[in-house]
């Protein structure tokens, strides 16, 4: 005998996984240059923290003065 809630949330979870797949497809296909975005949203993030470094380097070294 197969337990019937078991089975449901099975089934739930294929369905559930099918759909963040397909939304994940066409959320790719709406926006190609997708990865491309990702590169310089990381490389944005890096120098703006390699500025924040050096910002607070300076400022740490005036204030030892």
């Amino acid at each position: 005998m197969i337990n019937t809630s078991t089975a449901q949330q099975r089934e739930d979870k294929n369905t559930l996984e099918r759909r963040c797949l397909s939304s994940e497809k066409s959320f790719k296909a709406k926006h190609k240059n997708l990865e491309n975005s990702e590169l310089w949203a990381e490389i944005a993030l890096g120098c703006f923290l390699n500025f924040t470094f050096r910002c607070n380097r300076v400022f740490s070294s005036l204030n030892q003065i």
